[in-house]
């Protein structure tokens, strides 16, 4: 469970420097730990496994049974490879670089 947070800059509790410009603070928080685990939870979510068909000769080459196309080398057919370095850059943008939603 995640812990919600909402902060007003304008209410009772207002910090003493001003928040009447552009990007106050206001708004809804989660903790960052909390945040990462959620992000953690749809990577995994959002990783493809190869290809794989019940005649081998379709599977992508990278799939758990292999390919028996022998024509082709033991690279991604299936998109999954470019997709899941996507989805991790995504991931590792998030984690290691802690950006900030609009």
């Amino acid at each position: 469970m995640m812990d919600i947070f909402e902060f007003d800059c304008n209410g009772r509790n207002r910090p003493a420097y001003s928040c009447n410009k552009p990007g106050d603070n206001s708004g809804v928080y989660v903790r960052f730990k909390d945040a990462c685990r959620v992000v953690e939870k749809i990577r995994k979510l959002a990783l493809r496994e190869h290809y794989s068909c019940d005649d081998c000769f379709y599977s992508c080459p990278k799939s758990e049974e292999g390919c028996c196309n022998d024509e082709l080398e033991d690279e991604c057919n299936c998109g999954a490879d470019e997709h899941n370095k996507e989805v991790n850059e995504i991931y590792e943008a998030f984690i290691n670089d802690k950006p900030t939603c609009p």
